[in-house]
Formats: C-alpha cells, sequence, structure tokens
C-alpha cells in the first residue's frame, strides 16, 4: 500500500503544485489518516486496487499533458511521450518505487516551490540529510530557450558521478528563471530530472536584469545556507571526476577519520587569478552573510562616485594592497592591484570575503596550500603552507587531462595547464567558454580515455548523459544527437562573462550618473556597452573597445567518399590544404591584411560520415544532413526519372543548399578541390555594407567583373562565377559553376530552390525552350542540379541579385573561354585565363587542370597519354595550357609545404618530413610527388593515413590555426578555470 499513498502523493502535487510532495505538519494527521483508509479499501477487493490503478493512470495523463503546456509545443526532449510519464515518475527507471516518492518521514526544512528572495526562508530551504551539500546555479530558464538544458545536464552528470564516487552529502540548485519568461515555477521536466537524482531545488524570484553579472551573484547565497556547517560551489561546467567529500572532512574539526588541515572557507588560485569561483567551500553563517551584504552595498555606494567602468583597482572592493604591504598571488602571477578576470565581479569579491573579512581560509595555488587566520592588526596572516598536503587524502581520478600522465606527450596548452596535474585540481574538470561538451559534437566511435587536454572527459560526460537518458526516459535522440542538440545548446542564454557596463546595471549606477549628468549639465552621458570587454584576461591583453572581426563561414560539401579523382589520402590532404588556405587569407595571419576572421564548415551526407572524420578532427564543424527531397517528391516526371544521372551526384549535390542556412552572415561554398591565396574582403564588405557609405563605395570598386562595368544591384546578395568552357557563344545562357559561391545568408533562398526542384519544370534537350523553366539551362553537364538550378534561380526567380565575377581572378580553373575564336561570354573581346598571371588570382579551382594530389606533370591531346594512358592520364591540351597548369600545381604544393613547416616548427616531428621526400618534378610537386600520375603521390605524414605517421602531430594541426586575438582569449579562459 505504500505504492497507492506516494500515487496519490503524486496527483496532490500536481493538482496543488504549490505544496510540498510530503505534507506540512498541520496536515500529517489527515494525510496519515487517508493512508490508512486507502489500505483497508485495497485490502477489501483486488478489484478495487485494479481501478484505482487504472484511475491513477488516466488522471497521471491528463495532468502530466497540463503540465507539460507551459514548456511550449517545442520541447527539447522530443521523443517523450505522455503515456510513459506515469512510470517514470513513479519509477526511479530500475523498475524500483523512488525514494524521493514512497518517502514516509519529513526532513528537516522544506523545499521552495514558490519563488522567493527572501533570505531567511533561502537559508532553511535545504531538506538537509548531511552536514555537508554541493550547490549549483543555472539562470536564464525560458521556454522557447534551451540554451540552459546543457548546463542542466551537467548538473545531473555531476550529481550522479558523485553519488557513484561515494559522496554522501546533499545536493541542492538554485534557479531562476528569465524575467521575459512566462514560466512560473521550473519547466516540469527539468524538475522531475533534478528530484530523481536527489538534487533539492530552491527557486529565486525573476531577476529585474539578466546577465551573466547578474547570475554570479547568486553563488554567495551559499554562504547563507546555515542548515549546513560546510557547502561546495560548483559551476555548471564543472564535472567532478573524483569523491570531493575530503574536502568537506579534511575542514571539519567533527570529523575525526581524518586530520583538521584546511580552513572551514577554501578558495582556488589559477594561472593568473587568486579566486576562481566556478569552485569553492564555504562555511554559512549569519555573520558572514551580513559581511557579504555589507560590502556590496558599499562597492554599490562607492562606485557611483566613479567613473566607467564604476571599479577602483587599487581599492578594489575595500583592500589596498599597497597601503597594506601585501598582494595577492596566483600560479603565475603575484599583483597589488585589482586586476584579474572579474575581480570587479564574483571572483574579486570571493577574494575579499574569504581573505580579509572572514580572515578564515584556505588558498589552493596549484599543489601550494595556504592556510589564513586573523592577525593581531586586524588583517589575515598566513598560518601554514606547504605541499603536497592533499595527496594522502583524495581518491583516484576517473581519467587524467592535460597529459598529466605523460609530461613528455604534452603540447604547449597542456604545458600551460600542468599545475592543474595535482589534488585538488586534478579532481575535477572545468570547460570554459566555448568547449562544453553539449556544444560540441559526439562521435562515439572515436571514444578515448586519453589525457590529452580534457577529450577523455568529455566522451565521460556523454556516457554518463547516455546512462541518464535511458535510466530515466529523458527522451534524448542520442543516436543523431549532432543533427538536433548542439545548435540549439550553443544559443547563450545569459552570456559568458561579466561585464562591466551589466555591473552598471546591477548597481543601479547607470542611471545615477545619467541623472548627476544632467544635473550638472553635461552634454554626454555614460553609454549603456561603453567599452565592454570581450574577454578580461588578467594580462589585459584584451583591451576595452576591442571589436571581434567579422566571422565569414567557409563550407565544403562532402557528398560521397571518393571516385576517380579523389582517394581517400587526395580528400584527408585537400581538406588540410584548404583550411591552411582560408587561415593564410584571414585576419590570423596579421600579413593577409584582412579584417576577417572564418570558421570552417563540413555539410556532410550521410552516406559520407564514413569518410569524413577526419574533417571534424582538423577543425570543421560538422553538419550531417540529407538530401532536402527526395527523387519521389519531384513532380516533374524527366527531372524525377533522371537527376540520378547527373554527373557525379544528382540528387544527392543538392545537400548544398544547407550553406545558405549556416548561422554566420556571410557563407563562402567551395568544392574540396579549392584553394584561396588572396583575401576577399571587398567582396564582403560590398555584401555587408550600404552601397552609398564609403565603405560600400570602396567595396563595390574593387570588384573585378566578368562584364566590366556592368551596373550591380543596390543590395548584393551572391557572388558567382559561370562555366562558360561549356557555352557554345549565342546558342544557350551559361550554368553556374557550383564550385564556388560567396552569398548573404538567407535560408528562404535554398527553401525557394527546394520547391523548384519539386516542381521539377525541366524539358529535355539544348538550348533555349529547354532546361529549367524552358530558358536554356539544360542539356550540360550538371545542368539538372546545381549547375543549372542556380543560374535559373539567379537569373529568373531572383533577379537582380547575385553578381557575375570575372572567371580568371576567382574561381580560377585556367581553361580556355573561347570557341573558334569568338568569346564564349559574348564580350568582344575576354581574358584568356590560360594566361592570367598567377598574382591577380584570388582562388583556385583545380578542376580541368587535375587535382594536385594526382601528381601530373604532363599533358596530351584528350588527356591521354599516348601511350596507352586511360582518361585522364594527363593534362588536356585540347583545353588547357600544360605550363599554367603546373604553376596552378606549385600555388598548392606551395601550400602544403607551408603547412608541413609550420606543424614540424610546432611538434618538431620527424616523420613530418616523410612526406617531402619525392624525387619528381620537385620545382612543381615540392617533393610531394615520386612519380608522375596519382599512385605515386606522398601524402602529408601527420594526417594520420598510412606511412607510419604521428597521429599525435596530426592532433595538434588545430594550433597552428590560433590568431593573435583568439590566442589571448585562450589564455584566458585557461587562466579563468
Amino acid at each position: 500500500m505504500v505504492f497507492i499513498s506516494s500515487k496519490m502523493k503524486m496527483i496532490k502535487k500536481k493538482e496543488h503544485p504549490g505544496e510540498d510532495v510530503v505534507p506540512p505538519a498541520s496536515h500529517r494527521k489527515v494525510s496519515q489518516d487517508r493512508k490508512k483508509k486507502y489500505s483497508v479499501v485495497a485490502g477489501i477487493s483486488v478489484f478495487t486496487l485494479v481501478v484505482m490503478w487504472y484511475f491513477n493512470l488516466w488522471a497521471m495523463t491528463v495532468i502530466m499533458q497540463n503540465s507539460a503546456v507551459q514548456e511550449g509545443s517545442n520541447n527539447l526532449y522530443s521523443n517523450f511521450r505522455f503515456q510513459i510519464m506515469e512510470k517514470a515518475q513513479t519509477l526511479d527507471g530500475s523498475g524500483q518505487q523512488s525514494p524521493m516518492l514512497v518517502q514516509e518521514t519529513e526532513p528537516s526544512g522544506r523545499r521552495l516551490t514558490q519563488p522567493t528572495n527572501d533570505q531567511s526562508a533561502i537559508a532553511s530551504a535545504a531538506q538537509k540529510r548531511s552536514p555537508y551539500t554541493y550547490v549549483w546555479v543555472i539562470g536564464g530558464i525560458r521556454e522557447d530557450r534551451y540554451g540552459y538544458k546543457g548546463f542542466l545536464w551537467d548538473v545531473l552528470i555531476s550529481a550522479n558521478l558523485l553519488r557513484k564516487l561515494g559522496s554522501t552529502a546533499d545536493f541542492c540548485i538554485f534557479v531562476r528563471l528569465s524575467p521575459s519568461s512566462n514560466l512560473d515555477d521550473l519547466p516540469w521536466e527539468d524538475r522531475r530530472l533534478l528530484e530523481a537524482l536527489g538534487i533539492q531545488i530552491i527557486l529565486l524570484e525573476k531577476p529585474q536584469v539578466e546577465s551573466f553579472s547578474q547570475l554570479v551573484f547568486d553563488k554567495f547565497l551559499t554562504i547563507n545556507m546555515t542548515d549546513y556547517k560546510r557547502v561546495m560551489f560548483l559551476d555548471a561546467d564543472v564535472v567532478p571526476l573524483t569523491n570531493l567529500d575530503y574536502i568537506f572532512h579534511l575542514s571539519d574539526p567533527d570529523y575525526t577519520q581524518v586530520p583538521t588541515l584546511l580552513k572551514p572557507n577554501m578558495i582556488t588560485a589559477s594561472l593568473g587569478e587568486p579566486c576562481n569561483t566556478g569552485i569553492f567551500m564555504v562555511e554559512p553563517s549569519k555573520e558572514g552573510f551580513e559581511q557579504y551584504e555589507k560590502a556590496f552595498r558599499q562597492q554599490r555606494e562607492r562606485a557611483k562616485t566613479l567613473p566607467y567602468p564604476y571599479f577602483d583597482k587599487d581599492e578594489g572592493w575595500g583592500h589596498n594592497f599597497h597601503e597594506h604591504g601585501d598582494s595577492w598571488q596566483a600560479v603565475n602571477k603575484k599583483s597589488s592591484k585589482w586586476i584579474f578576470h572579474a575581480s570587479h565581479s564574483d571572483q574579486g569579491l570571493m577574494y575579499y570575503w574569504a581573505k580579509y573579512l572572514r580572515q578564515n581560509v584556505t588558498i589552493f595555488i596549484s599543489d601550494l596550500v595556504q592556510n589564513w587566520k586573523s592577525g593581531d592588526n586586524g588583517q589575515p596572516i598566513m598560518e601554514s603552507e606547504g605541499r603536497g598536503i592533499l595527496a594522502p587524502y583524495q581518491g583516484k581520478v576517473l581519467f587524467q587531462q592535460w597529459s598529466c600522465d605523460d609530461p613528455q606527450r604534452a603540447d604547449e596548452s597542456e604545458r600551460r595547464n600542468s599545475w592543474r596535474c595535482v589534488p585538488f585540481f586534478e579532481g575535477f574538470a572545468h570547460f570554459v567558454g566555448k568547449r562544453k561538451p553539449w556544444k560540441s559534437l559526439w562521435r562515439p566511435k572515436h571514444y578515448t580515455t586519453s589525457s590529452y587536454r580534457r577529450q577523455s572527459v568529455k566522451y565521460l560526460w556523454f556516457d554518463e548523459l547516455k546512462e541518464l537518458n535511458e535510466k530515466y526516459k529523458m527522451g534524448l535522440d542520442m543516436k543523431h544527437w549532432d543533427r538536433k542538440y548542439p545548435s540549439l545548446l550553443r544559443q547563450e542564454s545569459v552570456g559568458k562573462i561579466a561585464k562591466y557596463s551589466d555591473q552598471g546595471k546591477i548597481f543601479g549606477i547607470s542611471e545615477a550618473i545619467e541623472s548627476d549628468a544632467e544635473e550638472d549639465g553635461e552634454e554626454e552621458g555614460v553609454e549603456e556597452g561603453e567599452g565592454d570587454m570581450i574577454f578580461t584576461a588578467s594580462d589585459s591583453s584584451l583591451t576595452k573597445n576591442e571589436a571581434s572581426p567579422v566571422v565569414v563561414a567557409y563550407a565544403v560539401s562532402f557528398i560521397k567518399c571518393g571516385d576517380h579523382q579523389n582517394n581517400a589520402a587526395g580528400l584527408i590532404d585537400a581538406t588540410l590544404v584548404l583550411r591552411h588556405s582560408v587561415h593564410k587569407i584571414s585576419c590570423r595571419n596579421p600579413s593577409s591584411g584582412s579584417k576577417y576572421d572564418y570558421k570552417m564548415y563540413a555539410i556532410v551526407h550521410r552516406q559520407a560520415q564514413e569518410c569524413t572524420s577526419i574533417v571534424e578532427e582538423t577543425g570543421f564543424e560538422v553538419v550531417v544532413v540529407d538530401p532536402p527531397l527526395e527523387e519521389q517528391d519531384i513532380q516533374g516526371e524527366f527531372l524525377r526519372s533522371h537527376i540520378h544521372k547527373e554527373r557525379c551526384c544528382g540528387n544527392d549535390e543538392f545537400i548544398k543548399l544547407h550553406a545558405y542556412k549556416l548561422p554566420e552572415e556571410i557563407i563562402v561554398h567551395v568544392d574540396i578541390d579549392f584553394a584561396f591565396y588572396k583575401p576577399m574582403d571587398h567582396l564582403f564588405d560590398a555584401i555587408l555594407h550600404d552601397k552609398d557609405s564609403p565603405e560600400g563605395k570602396a567595396a563595390r570598386n574593387a570588384i573585378e567583373l566578368e562584364r566590366p562595368g556592368e551596373a550591380l544591384p543596390d543590395q548584393i546578395g551572391a557572388f558567382i562565377t559561370r562555366d562558360w568552357p561549356q557555352v557554345v557563344p549565342g546558342k544557350w545562357p551559361a550554368g553556374y559553376q557550383a564550385g564556388f559561391l560567396v552569398a548573404r545568408r538567407d535560408p528562404s533562398i535554398a527553401e525557394e530552390m527546394v520547391q523548384i526542384i519539386k516542381q521539377g519544370n525541366y524539358t529535355e534537350g539544348w538550348g533555349y525552350g529547354h532546361g529549367w523553366g524552358d530558358m536554356g539551362y539544360g542539356g550540360w553537364i550538371g545542368s539538372m542540379a546545381m549547375q543549372g538550378l542556380v543560374a535559373y534561380y539567379y537569373d529568373h526567380i531572383r533577379p537582380n541579385n547575385a553578381v557575375e565575377l570575372n572567371q580568371c581572378n576567382y574561381n580560377h580553373m585556367g581553361m580556355d573561354v573561347r570557341h573558334k575564336g569568338k568569346c564564349r561570354n559574348g564580350q568582344a573581346d575576354c581574358q584568356d585565363c590560360r594566361e592570367t598571371d598567377m598574382a591577380d588570382i584570388y582562388s583556385m579551382h583545380y578542376t580541368m587542370c587535375r587535382k594536385p594530389w594526382l601528381c601530373q606533370g604532363t599533358g596530351a591531346k584528350g588527356g591521354k597519354k599516348p601511350d596507352g594512358g586511360g582518361r585522364g592520364s594527363a593534362l588536356n591540351t585540347d583545353v588547357v595550357n600544360v605550363e599554367h597548369c603546373l604553376l596552378m600545381a606549385q600555388k598548392w604544393h606551395s601550400l602544403r609545404s607551408d603547412l608541413e613547416s609550420s606543424l614540424y616548427d610546432l611538434t618538431m616531428d620527424e616523420t613530418i618530413k616523410s612526406g617531402s621526400t619525392g624525387t619528381y618534378r620537385r620545382d612543381i610537386f615540392q617533393g610531394h610527388c615520386q612519380g608522375d600520375g596519382a599512385d605515386h603521390y606522398l601524402a602529408i605524414a601527420a594526417a594520420g593515413v598510412g606511412n607510419g605517421q604521428s597521429s599525435s602531430s596530426y592532433a595538434r594541426i588545430q594550433d597552428l590555426y590560433r590568431s593573435p586575438l583568439f590566442q589571448n582569449i585562450e589564455s584566458a579562459q585557461t587562466e579563468i578555470e
């Protein structure tokens, strides 16, 4: 009968969500009487029990459906179904009744189900079972935003791991809904999961200002949890790797199984900060919380008298290091100024509170343990200092990080993090910045226990999520994780750093300064956001007003794994060289002069997944897609029955349309046999800037057109080149050259093109009256797929949008553009692309001049060697100039050599040199070919494909592509950890 009583509690809770699962004391007698009543009824007849069971199932279904409405129709847990909700509530996933539901005794304290900021209520809100508790904070919760879900899952995973590792402490979480949310409570599914893991929920009132700066001050509510002796706070992107309870024990004199070696408050220093609030421990007390509140109020009043950024780097939160003759200490730095990451925010305040107000704190600085106490002059003094103190008491960690188990293998980033290779820091992983597991792709087949950086912990995170998903019926489609979740979870809910401008809002400073300015008659007030920092590194390498460069999406599509021109080695090396060429023309390479950054994407057909793992490892974000339509969706009979015959890829080529949906404002889509040699800032500027602006005018003047002097659209949507070599002058319009596109992001274009394909208005034949819309876009190679569709679309469906670029300078293929002496583009005179100066070429497309990895150094009529060579065995002298093609190949191989040289300088790996030992035409192929033909190509030795190459060097290729700005952010993020 315990089961029936617990079911009745569940129904009562859903009818009255403000009540506790366990009734308050005033109702306890009534509740007990009801239990007896239902026990008697059930005992009378098995029939009654069955009736009650079905009634409960019906009631739970209705209630859960009503409750789920508040989460909106686009629930992230898309596979979750109402018919299993009753079981999920009743069972803990193992088939056993959940102890959270059958609990017969009322714990001390109460759970807060109504939002509150009442500190006395918060202080006693937790249902205490242990003298210790772990605490997390999550904010920005809104029904139509999923960015917070990853943090929530991290909390679930951390709690689950701690239990597995033997923790007996309680778990609590402070949650805040977004001020723009229509919810009154945590979404039901989130509450269900937290309670299933035994995590007690304390719901705070919605904030007036939603920002990261606001959220971090909620961490200080831990000081007011006075029912506990110790509270350890964990950021919701921390993953414990050992049972951290030992820190509680070592600080508690009442715990007699170990000596008391630590103070009741504990903070951790990082590389460049004396306090990192990603993890800390406090001794809650009324006095301590009052000290915190007083310090905050005083700082608010002091800030109102200061100019932006409202923070005095000498006085800080109330302690002047110079005047007292002391300083703060981090792993690699000491300073007597309040200049470190978040010194003006939670990290500075926690350091001040723990060391200068409480004066009873342990500070971990790598393996150095400092204990501080009050001195006679009212200032803290060091009581003790030692190294290696924690080692005998910390349990074994689940995984090593940062190559701590093999320092000789560590790369530069890992060596910079070697200070973590000690207790207490090796006992957890902190995924700062963008490196959250839930924002990344999941590759189960690449599972590793390697200690390289945090790779093994990332796989641990996914393993734990998969386990929780199955156990608690979360409904996550883990099989299709990459396709469904990362893009949703990358949406930021409250930001990532504490900005000075947000601090002004929290302190109520902006209004005060603006009103003072009005009273003084000043013309200028403090602008909101003025001087915001991208990232506040402790070395101040990133300063105010430093703007992030615009990021351009560079994408390639992988439709199948290879053909007669693309072997595995060629695809891998083409990917690496293409990435390297993009880097060389971007702002990450200062010598390029470009102001644009980049992000690499690989749009991968599901059938090509098996051969694209290398792409993700080299820094591409992989987007796995299906074609936007199936052949049977095409209404036109001819197109439906013939598109599969289209050269290369048929219907599958339409996955390229996904490029229009990538998140960046500008997208560049190219084929894999492509390389860039000059920045294209003028094209990007022409898309982004108004035509009448100075930037817009300058950009338009720099564009090199196929037909010079041609009028440009008022708003440019795309830049293309056309496939003129297939055209007979005046016979039919030229197709789009599908290996190159620069465009403004516009998902509607992709959707419109898909609808055109579905209509299938394509007529068989050559010339006008045939092809797409009977407008002549048909008959030539690619006409049924992208080459014909895109040209037809920009010429007739959305005209005055795309600009045709000079085919010799952009998307250069080195081919003849004349037919019987006449220009194929209809002009009286035209440039011969077989004679274009290499210095004038922005990008090259290796088509008729053959792929560089085919090692073709000879030419012949028809492209066939005279000694019996087959199709494509030589450069086709009917359409190309051999010497020009070899110069194009030389450019590509020089890029590859530059990549290899840079990688060797980084790794000093001698195996890299083995890829450049070829002797055939070294002036052209740079040592990458042993003879003429694809069989003689030597792959990049660090690419991890055959020849005994070094996979560790290959894994470091991404380290080559850190911009100065990116490196500073990396360093700052490293210090923040």
